[in-house]
């Protein structure tokens, strides 16, 4: 299997961190950046289990000139 690479976008809130996985469209809030990246990771993985289990075709990966955010992190799967 190919390796992907999926971006992460972190956002500092005034109460928190806001995490966003544009490729998959998913995102949530959080109260520290170490636990935002926790976070993304597992949405990451979740929605692979997801597209796998429905036999879903992955989204391309954003392209890595994409830059949003206060924190951006590429996630190799």
């Amino acid at each position: 299997m190919l390796e992907k690479t999926y971006r992460m976008i972190i956002n500092k809130e005034k109460k928190g961190y806001h995490v966003y996985i544009p490729d998959f469209g998913v995102e949530s809030t959080t109260e520290s950046l170490k636990n935002a990246v926790k976070v993304g990771k597992s949405m990451i993985k979740r929605m692979i289990k997801h597209y796998n289990f429905y036999g879903i075709s992955f989204p391309k990966p954003c392209s890595r000139d994409y830059m949003s955010g206060d924190y951006n992190i590429v996630i190799p799967v």
